[in-house]
């Protein structure tokens, strides 16, 4: 039998060490595909069969199913925007019959919604017929000249509109003084 010395052999159990987990690794089902791709990334030459063989027969495949998922991709947001606009189109025209606007106020309140940023058009509708009574139709209901109409306001209405936050206060103030208390 040869003589080894103890470093050799120390040497030689270390690397007989390695390989054993080197090879459990490479052989392991949910570690070894990854340990097989970086290695293949590393040194593309490398021989490794499972890439070796199915990678070019997959390479097709692979790219065709991107090419059709970015396809999906652009037809459901397409979709969802035409969606989107159906809807907020219904809102506008309902917002629209709503608050009695004219042509010109129904192309108004689109511009409106854009300049005052207001997502709603129920809301954005309430605050143009304010500020731009001249957009209703003649015949809008009375109900909706009185609630709209900054002449037909009275005094308290004109302090909610002039200043929210002052007439809130105003309100929760008179509210709870002792007159006002049952």
């Amino acid at each position: 039998m040869p003589d080894i010395s103890d470093a050799r052999l120390a040497e030689l159990l270390r690397a007989e060490q390695v390989a054993r987990v080197a090879d459990s690794v490479w052989n392991d089902p949910k570690l070894g595909a990854a340990l097989k791709r970086g290695v293949k990334d590393k040194y593309p030459d490398a021989p490794i069969p499972e890439f070796d063989l199915v990678e070019p027969a997959i390479a097709p495949i692979s790219k065709r199913l991107d090419e059709v998922s970015q396809q999906l991709a652009a037809l459901k947001s397409g979709i969802e925007a035409k969606d989107q606009d159906r809807d907020l189109r219904g809102k506008l025209t309902r917002a629209a019959d709503e608050f009695g606007l004219t042509t010109a106020g129904r192309e108004r309140l689109e511009k409106f919604m854009l300049e005052t940023q207001t997502p709603d058009p129920a809301v954005a509708a309430a605050a143009l017929v304010r500020s731009e009574p001249a957009l209703v139709t003649s015949s809008a209901s009375a109900s909706d000249e009185l609630i709209f109409d900054p002449k037909a306001q009275d005094e308290d209405d004109k302090r909610l509109w002039d200043d929210p936050m002052r007439w809130a206060v105003g309100e929760l103030t008179r509210g709870l003084t002792p007159a006002n208390r049952r």
